[in-house]
This record gives structure tokens, sequence and C-alpha cells, in this order.
């Protein structure tokens, strides 16, 4: 049966989040009955409720280069999937109840979505951040001769006490009235929170869909109040503040700002803030527009999902088109996918439609590898002129210049001519803020993942598509495996990634046990991490995985066509 509205959110936005959790959940939903809104909002809500203990995968994140050129990561803690469920069900019963659920126009982060949308259990982040640039480009027109600052909170999460995470979630609770059950709900997952952060004093956990929210309910007074001061002039996304201000009201505006975090037990971060002139941040305005005209990322990734729905078939000959022509990606294979009847009546009722027709006939292996191909000279042509420029010491120009290098270095992971990838990485390797790039055309480059995997398990998964399109086998030589490589590992081995791995980890490490499928993982189903073995035992009891199996073919024509790289230092917020 066609999966109906909560599993395919589910599905969509753990794909971009943690691909052990999408896994797990493509094996849970195996079950065609879990595919019904009715089972996430009843059978899985009840199963969250009754558990005696918490479930959560701890990850390591990629978040920065210090000082000492030492590599930190932020800790997630990752859902298992019937918890991801109850999750989605949870938070569109918010988005039903509004009310204190539904966030301000000025916040424009970890919106709950329209009540049909599929791509997520949030609106997609794109769509925020584009939303906002915008915003406060309107903003500085209206308020032309005026200061944008920007401001960032220091730790925001793990500084949200659960004293203030609870009184938030009651408020908001009793002010919407929220169905008893869902509130019950929200208020096992805040106790196991607690139970889960208190092991390192901190705050509320980072990683579940349900700590967005919260994070938003617990800024809703800073915003309300911040919206009555600044009406028109104050933005957040996340732990981003952005307000317009007149030159001589700047530091009056940063006092204000600093009691109202002071009083939820939150600090500005003075390192990461800047503040620039409305006319200068105006030069920018442009900077998130999709290009008119032309071959676009957009049009490019959108014909390869389009060709692949329509014409599932020609997925091999696509495959090796890109191969002959150095392009790193593999294609995703939908031919079980469009098999559903539901989705066959509706592709029969548009084929008898003549635009529909034309547009499916425009898209052949042939003119998506050419489109590719010219999008390789349009962003290695970006990538060089943001090079060959004065390089930003700080502040917003430097923002500014990493952003439009970032997104043309993200799409030329996957277009890169091979012979530009090791020139790439050299020049990259001079940017602090993408060290983790480098590390990826690197990767590419020498076919050894060594010096990759200690960024972690999100770095290495921007880079498992384009390693295992290259079709040779990857080196891979760690003499000690910190718990951030071993993950990244394991990462590259369920995409299916070939690797000759000089001294593997140990097969008591339960994600290693998980991904490597050593003996059918059979200690792993009955005792060891809970996270694991809950996706153990929805994988089956069988001598061979079938991970990566699982991950090279689509779940749902309506399932996000997802390019990691993308994603790249979002998926940690």
């Amino acid at each position: 049966m066609k999966p109906e509205l909560l599993a395919l959110r589910t599905v969509n936005q753990y794909r971009s989040r943690d691909i052990f959790t999408y896994l797990g959940l493509r094996y849970y939903l195996e079950n065609r009955a879990a595919r019904r809104d009715r089972w996430a909002e009843e059978v899985a809500a009840d199963l969250r409720l009754g558990k005696s203990s918490t479930t959560y995968n701890l990850t390591y994140c990629f978040k920065e280069i210090g000082a000492n050129g030492a590599i930190g990561h932020r800790e997630l803690h990752i859902p298992g999937p019937n918890e991801a469920l109850a999750e989605a069900a949870l938070l569109r019963a918010c988005a039903v109840a509004g009310s204190s659920f539904q966030s301000s126009d000025a916040v424009f982060s970890y919106k709950l979505p329209e009540s049909t949308d599929p791509r997520g259990i949030f609106e997609p982040y794109y769509i925020g951040y584009a939303k906002r640039h915008s915003a406060i480009a309107n903003a500085c027109k209206t308020y032309p001769g005026s200061t944008v600052l920007y401001r960032d909170l220091r730790r925001f999460y793990p500084s949200i006490s659960h004293s203030l995470a609870n009184q938030a979630w009651e408020d908001a609770c009793q002010t919407s009235g929220l169905d008893r059950k869902f509130k019950r709900l929200g208020d096992r997952i805040l106790q196991d929170y607690r139970h889960v952060s208190t092991k390192s004093n901190k705050g509320i956990i980072t990683g579940p869909m349900f700590s967005h929210l919260l994070a938003n309910l617990v800024l809703r007074p800073l915003d309300d109040v911040m919206i009555g001061e600044f009406s028109g002039r104050y933005f957040r996304y996340v732990d981003d503040l952005v307000v317009i201000v007149k030159p001589n009201d700047a530091n009056r505006t940063d006092a204000f700002i600093k009691e109202l975090c002071g009083e939820r037990g939150l600090e500005v971060n003075l390192t990461k803030g800047f503040e620039v002139s409305t006319d200068d941040w105006l030069v920018a305005e442009h900077d998130l527009s999709l290009p008119q005209g032309g071959p676009s990322w957009v049009s490019f990734v959108g014909g390869i999902k389009q060709l692949l729905v329509s014409n599932p078939v020609s997925h091999t000959n696509l495959e090796q088109l890109f191969k002959d022509n150095g392009i790193r990606i593999v294609p995703l294979d939908y031919s079980h996918a469009v098999t559903d009847r539901s989705w066959l009546e509706r592709f029969v009722d548009l084929a008898s439609k003549p635009w529909f027709r034309r547009k499916v006939a425009a898209r052949t292996p042939l003119t998506i590898t050419a489109e590719g191909l010219t999008l390789r000279a349009l962003f290695m042509e970006k990538f060089l002129t943001a090079c060959e420029q004065p390089v930003p010491q700080g502040g917003f120009h430097r923002k500014r210049w990493l952003q439009q290098l970032r997104y043309a270095t993200a799409r030329l992971i996957y277009l890169a001519d091979p012979k530009h990838l090791q020139a790439i990485s050299q020049a990259l390797t001079k940017v602090s803020e993408l060290t983790e790039y480098a590390s990826i055309f690197d990767a590419l480059s020498s076919k050894d993942v060594t010096r990759l995997l200690p960024f972690g398990g999100n770095v290495a998964q921007a880079a498992a598509q384009p390693l295992k399109a290259l079709g040779d086998t990857i080196k891979c030589n760690i003499p000690v495996w910190i718990p951030a490589a071993v993950e990244a590992l394991g990462v590259l081995l369920i995409n299916g990634v070939p690797l000759n791995i000089q001294s593997a980890p140990s097969h008591d490490n339960p994600l290693w046990s998980f991904a490597s499928w050593n003996n059918g993982a059979g200690d792993l189903t009955t005792n060891g991490n809970s996270y694991f073995r809950e996706l153990a035992c929805l994988h089956g009891a069988m001598d061979q995985s079938r991970h990566s199996e699982t991950l090279a073919t689509a779940f749902d024509p309506a399932e996000n066509l997802v390019f990691d790289a993308y994603w790249l230092g979002r998926s940690s917020s």
C-alpha cells in the first residue's frame, strides 16, 4: 500500500538527518500496516508511552576545527524508528492544536508544515532560510541607513534547562488544548530527555525532532518581546537573531538582547556575531535566488527524479553515462516504488496530458548528463571566482564569501572533473571553515578515507555516494578507532562503499556489529545497545546484510531525492 502522510514525513526528515534511523525506518515500514497514519498515532505512540527505557543513538556530528587543530564534534541523540514515527504523530497533533505551537512570522526555523506537506516533519530547511533572507532584505529597504545586528546564542540546546523546557511545554499545551494522549507522550519524552542528558549534566538533548519544537516554545516569550520592541525588524532562525536598528541604538539593543537571554539562562556568543549596514546587506539580496533560465542544480536534480520515476528502466543507462563522464552520482532505483496501484493510476492520468508527455520526453539520460556537464563548468567557475577574491577576515563579508564557496563546493563533490579533485582539496585546506570539504575531495582523489573518518558520520554520509560511484575499493588505515571514526566507517559500509580496512573496529561495538553484519549480527537482537537491537530485529535474522541494497532503492515516489553534501553543516542544528 502507498505510505500515508506521517510515514512519508518521517522517512523524508530522517533521510537528510541520520542514515541509521532512516535505514531502520525502511525496515520498520516493510510492515505495510505501519505505513498508515493510524499506526503512528496509535501503535507507535502507545509503544513509546509504554517504553521502560530510552532508545537513542549517540552520534558525533562534525562541528568545527579547534584553535589547536583538533576536530570538534557536537553530540546528537537520535531516536529509533518507532520513536521517530511517534514524534511525527505528536508534532502533527501540535500543528492541529495550533495556538502557541505555531511560531510567529518572525521565526523561520522548524516551522510545522502545512497539513498535507509530505516533505518532512518540519517545513524544509531551505524554505525558511530563504524566506528569512528575503524578509531581512525587505526590511533593509524599509529602514535605509540602519544597522543589521546578527547575534548567535552560545550552546543553545544544552543551555535550555529541563525546568524551562517543561514550563514552555505545559504553557503551550494549556493554551492550545492539545489532546491529552499527546500531552502525555510529550511529558514522557521530556522525562526521558532528562534521564539521558543528566548523564553529562546538560540541558535538553539535541537530535530528536521534539527538541526543536521545545526550543521554539522556550524562545516564544523572547520572540514576542522582540517583535513588540522591533516590529518588522526582528528575525530568528534557530539560535541566530537578526535585528535592524538605528546605528546609535546598537549598544542599547545588544544590552536588551543579553538581558532577555539571561532571564532564560541563555548567553549571547560574542565571537560569532557581527553588524553591518543595511546597504552592505542588500549587496547580498539575491545570493539565495534561483537562477532564471538555463540549467540549474534544481532542474538537474528534478530531471533525475522525473526520469527515474517515469521511466525506471533508464536507471542503468543513466548510471553508466554518469560514470563515463566522471559524475559521481549513483541514481536511486525506483522500479519497486512505482508499482503501487495508486501511483500507477495517477501516472496514467498524467500521461494523458500533452504537457506531461512533452516534459517527460525532454528528459533522457543523455540530456540529463549534458546538463550535469554544463553545471560542472558553471560551478567550477563559481568556485575559482570565490578562490581568487581577496579573502574577507571576518564578519558579514566572510560569512557571505563562505556561503558562496560552500554552495559551489557541495555540488562539485558530485560534478567536478576527476582530474581537478586534488587541486580543489588543496585550495580548501586553506579555508579553516571548510576543512571537512577538503577531506572529502582528498578521499575522492586518493581513494583513501583515513583522513576523512575522524570527522564523523555526517561527513562520511556526504562522501558516501560519490565514493561508491567511483567503483573502486577505498583504502582505510586507522590505528586507533575513536567513536566518530567508527560511526563514519559504518556509514560508508551500509551505503555500499567497497572498503579495504587494514584493521577493523571491534565487533563489541554495536554500531560496527550492525553495519558489518558479521555472522548475522545475532548477538545484537538479544542484548547490548537498545537502539541497534531495535534495528537488528527490524532487519531480521539472516546471514547477509541488506543495508546497502535497501539504501540503493527509493521508498516511494514522494520520497525526497537527497544529495547529502548539500546538508553538510546543517544536520546538527
